[in-house]
This record gives C-alpha cells, structure tokens and sequence, in this order.
C-alpha cells in the first residue's frame, strides 16, 4: 500500500507528524519531520506561508528592496541572454506578457506587484515570474548571485505554469494545487542550499526525497482527480533537472 505523500516529510521523506502551522491556519496540511528541518527552507518557504498566501498558493509579491532594484533598472537589456524570452527588458516583458504599454510601467509595479495589491490575477502572478527571471539574469550578468534567495522557486514555478493558467479559471483550484507549489517551492530551497554548501552530499539526498514528494503527490492525488493532468504534469518534469529546478535546454 502506498504511504500517504501527506505525512511524508518534505524535506527528508520520513514519517512527519509536524505540521506547519501557519499553512494550516491556511487550510492546508504541510509535514516535517522535525523543527530543524522546518528551519532549513524556511527563508523560502516563509514567502509562501500562512493564510492569504498558502492557499491558494500565490507567487511572492516583490519586497521593497526588489520594487527598488527593479524601477532602477527597468530598461536594462542583457547582453547574452540564455533564453529567448530574456531579450526583452522589463518594460518590454510587461507589454509582452500583459499587453500594456511599457511606460506605464513604473506606475503598475508598486500598484500590482507589491503586498497593496489586494486582487492578484493570473496575468499578474505569471508576470511576477518572468521580472524575477529578467532581474535574475541581471544580477548574474553582474556577478551579484542571488539576492532574494527566490530565484530558483521561481523556475520551479514555471515549470507548471501551464497549469496555473488552467487552474486560474475563477476557481475552484483543484485539492493538489496548493501543496504541489508549496513542494515545488520547498524542493527549490534545498537545491539552493545544495548549489552553496561546500560540501553537498546530505543536500543532494533531500533534493532526490524532495523531488520524490513532488512526483508522490501527482501519482496520488492529481491522479486520482485527473489523469489527464497529471500525464501532462509528468511529462513536464521529465523535461526537468531536479538538481538544478530549471527546465533543461532542448538537445
């Protein structure tokens, strides 16, 4: 019989009884096995945490030191861009994925990317993404690393962005939307944590368990609600590279 993906560690894979308690004030049910567990991804996952941000799962909204780095680089062009979407600047990603002009920009950032905005929508959450890709490759442009430390959860967001644009259809979010975010989001933090330890053999076991919690909750629960979608879900993450939480390149 398979053990319920639900009291499964997220980080290590062992039988949890500690359930995160702001999540569940949240109405969703998130186990550890252990505080200091908790603690290791907690700088990710406190982004996410909590009612109004758990459940349904919503994509961090940009902290003031982000609004700031933005709006002083709004034009900014990569030099090198490693993807085709990443030849846009930020006010071009914002016509490009919103339709609006670019130079109204400056005004929407702080009215719908920060903690004001009280109705966020599909268009803005998906947006949020691609400015923290573009900022991203900036900062590693300039050598500056990863200063938000949400990076990588950004990239594993997009991995199933496609059915976050399924999803937010006015709702309801189907039972596994929350929780797979939330284990996608947990998975990226480890892999953080793997990329900047000096040595890395404890972090790369926790990326292999974190990435098997992600796969466990589409063989039992999305499965069991639509196998449709979760064929479409599997066959996304065979594209991907749990060691790096990006998608990787075409061959």
């Amino acid at each position: 019989m398979a053990t319920d993906c639900r009291q499964s560690c997220l980080v290590c894979g062992l039988h949890a009884t500690l359930r995160c308690s702001g999540c569940a004030k949240a109405g969703i049910d998130l186990f550890f096995c252990s505080k200091e567990h908790q603690s290791l991804v907690w700088r990710t996952h406190r982004q996410v945490c909590g009612p109004g941000k758990a459940n349904p799962f919503l994509f961090p909204f940009l902290s003031s030191d982000e609004l700031a780095d933005m709006m002083a680089h709004l034009n900014w062009k990569n030099p090198d861009p490693v993807d085709e979407y990443l030849r846009f600047t930020l006010s071009e990603m914002y016509q490009v994925k919103l339709g609006e002009p670019p130079e109204t920009l400056p005004f929407a950032l702080p009215l719908f990317f920060t903690k004001k905005t009280e109705l966020p929508t599909e268009g803005t959450q998906k947006a949020l993404v691609n400015f923290r890709n573009l900022n991203h490759s900036r900062h590693q442009s300039q050598n500056k690393g990863d200063p938000t430390g949400f990076w990588a959860v950004t990239n594993a967001y997009e991995m199933i962005g496609y059915v976050h644009k399924i999803c937010w259809q006015g709702g309801p979010f189907p039972s596994w939307y929350s929780e797979l975010h939330h284990r996608l989001a947990i998975h990226a933090a480890i892999v953080i944590l793997s990329k900047q330890a000096a040595d890395s053999t404890i972090y790369d076991h926790y990326v292999d368990e974190a990435w098997t919690r992600i796969t466990e909750l589409i063989s039992q629960r999305v499965a069991a609600e639509s196998p449709a979608t979760a064929a479409m879900l599997f066959h996304q993450i065979r594209m991907c590279d749990p060691y790096s939480a990006v998608s990787k390149p075409p061959p």
